[in-house]
């Protein structure tokens, strides 16, 4: 996929591998790249980067209205980089249900919502979804 040129959506942007994507995504000559998180005033680090090519938006993946409001507004997208994520450090068996929740939620239904509502756009400019997991989706952890 060609990054020179294109539109990008990085969620999960605001700090650690996100920011970095911002970054390479700017300095690989994307057109565009919108950056979210959460909340858009955690986004101020991405912002600095590029004035010209940052959009900064909210974007909550648990939230089908911020998505739904997104992908209408951002109909640009060719790469949807599902970045953003969460992590509970401890015990299975002593974790609480909301946490079991809150990391479904985010991790892998947030996932599958965001390229769901990115698809349409992602067809239209023959684009593309690169999805970032832990390395515990593929191998499990003591503890």
């Amino acid at each position: 996929m060609q990054i020179r040129g294109t539109t990008a959506l990085v969620t999960g942007a605001n700090r650690g591998i996100g920011l970095a994507l911002v970054g390479a995504l700017l300095d690989g000559g994307a057109a565009k790249v919108y950056a979210t998180a959460r909340r858009e005033a955690d986004l101020a680090a991405a912002a600095k980067l590029d004035a010209k090519r940052i959009v900064p938006i909210q974007l909550d993946v648990t939230n089908p209205v911020h998505l739904s409001r997104v992908a209408g507004t951002a109909k640009d997208v060719a790469v949807l980089f599902n970045n953003a994520g969460v992590l509970d450090f401890g015990s299975v068996l002593d974790a609480s249900p909301d946490a079991f929740k809150r990391n479904f939620d985010v991790n892998c239904f947030g996932l599958l919502h965001a390229t769901k509502a990115f698809a349409p756009a992602l067809a239209a400019h023959h684009g593309a979804v690169v999805n970032l997991l832990t390395l515990v989706a593929l191998a499990s952890m003591p503890g």
